[in-house]
């Protein structure tokens, strides 16, 4: 009894073994490619925030051109459309401050992955670890 209780022992060590050097062979055989597709998805998420950057930066122009508007329609109507004058103003601002910020920061990481792969993935690995 006690041999085969030590042959079956035998048999699962065995088993588990090479499992784990079958699932070692897989994970290193997936990690160049899991590896490039980590680097890719940033990079196209990055280059989406420059993109929609640049739409919020652009669409300062309209409500630049309504404050125009509204500025010139107050001093020939003798309205006070001063309120109004300055909240397109104000738009134009934020949104060309928020589409600055968004695309100078996307476009850091853009050029981080383009110019440096492997330090962008140490530290994308030490973020993780924290």
């Amino acid at each position: 009894m006690s041999e085969k209780l030590q042959e079956a022992m035998a048999e699962i060590i065995t088993k588990a073994v090479s499992s784990v050097e079958a699932a070692g062979s897989f994970i290193v055989e997936q990690t160049p490619d899991v590896i490039k597709q980590l680097l890719t998805w940033k990079l196209t998420e990055a280059l989406f925030f420059v993109g929609l950057g640049v739409v919020i930066g652009l669409l300062s122009i309209p409500f630049f051109k309504l404050g125009k508007y509204f500025g010139a329609q107050g001093r020939i109507d003798n309205n006070n459309n001063d309120v109004q004058c300055f909240l397109f103003y104000a738009l134009t601002c934020i949104c060309v401050f928020i589409g600055i910020v968004m695309f100078f920061v996307n476009m850091h990481t853009v050029l981080y992955i383009w110019m440096a792969p492997k330090v962008y993935l140490i530290e994308y690995a030490s973020h993780l670890a924290k």
